[in-house]
């Protein structure tokens, strides 16, 4: 068998000779190392002459199996038993966020549909303590984002955006801006420990109301009188 260990161009290679990439060369111990385990072989593996390239003219043992179990061994991918498991977990889990944040925003739009034009001391607290709360760096741009939604032509900043809103608002929309503007980072889920000054507004601004009893039907009165006249007249024909 032939192989060359330089690259050169195929129409100059020697026809019955292996390219570099057509072969693995088995290692084989030097003469300082006699005494250790030689490598071992496998089915495919040869003696070949070098015709070209490094160490021309010696001989050399290649291995030409490109599946060879012993010198191209396939990567096994350990299988993991609950992967299965755990995606179903995570996408039950985000199916619950995706559920829970709708119900949020629908809270949030909810509080803001029920603000009185002043607010009363429980209300005026539960505010100025989402105020504490607040994302100083984002919750402009959050804001303002409602009032701009996809206007794409729209360059100015969040802060000029709400104050352009706040300057054209009527006096008795105020407290509801108000609440917008403390609200709106908090309708995210809160972290574990964190406030949920969502819930605390929902609780002083629009509290569930408790569902109305059913009224028992009252039994019809006409097939009642009905009944008392048909026994009448049975009465009156038997005398």
């Amino acid at each position: 068998m032939q192989i060359e260990t330089a690259f050169r161009n195929p129409k100059e290679r020697q026809p019955e000779a292996l390219s570099r990439n057509e072969y693995t060369e088995v290692d084989v111990p030097k003469d300082e190392n006699e005494d250790s385990e030689p490598v071992t072989p496998c089915e495919a593996s040869k003696t070949a002459i070098v015709v070209y390239g490094e160490g021309a003219g010696t001989t050399r043992t290649v291995c030409t199996d490109p599946d060879c179990p012993v010198h191209h061994p396939r990567r096994v991918v350990p299988i993991d038993p609950d992967a299965e498991a755990r995606q179903k977990q995570h996408e039950k889990e985000q199916a619950r966020r995706k559920r829970l944040m709708k119900q949020r925003a629908e809270t949030l739009d909810h509080i803001l549909d029920s603000a009185p034009a002043t607010f009363a001391a429980p209300q005026l607290r539960v505010l100025i303590r989402a105020l504490i709360h607040i994302d100083s760096y984002h919750f402009a741009d959050d804001v303002a984002a409602h009032f701009v939604r996809d206007d794409e032509n729209n360059h100015q900043t969040g802060e000029e955006v709400l104050l352009s809103v706040v300057d054209g608002l009527e006096d008795d929309k105020l407290s509801c801006f108000a609440l917008r503007l403390a609200l709106t980072g908090h309708a995210d889920i809160p972290r574990e420990n964190e406030i949920d000054h969502l819930a605390e507004a929902e609780a002083v601004f629009a509290p569930p109301q408790p569902k109305k009893a059913k009224a028992k039907k009252a039994a019809p009165k006409k097939a009642a009188k009905k009944r008392d006249s048909a026994r009448w007249d049975t009465q009156a024909r038997e005398w």
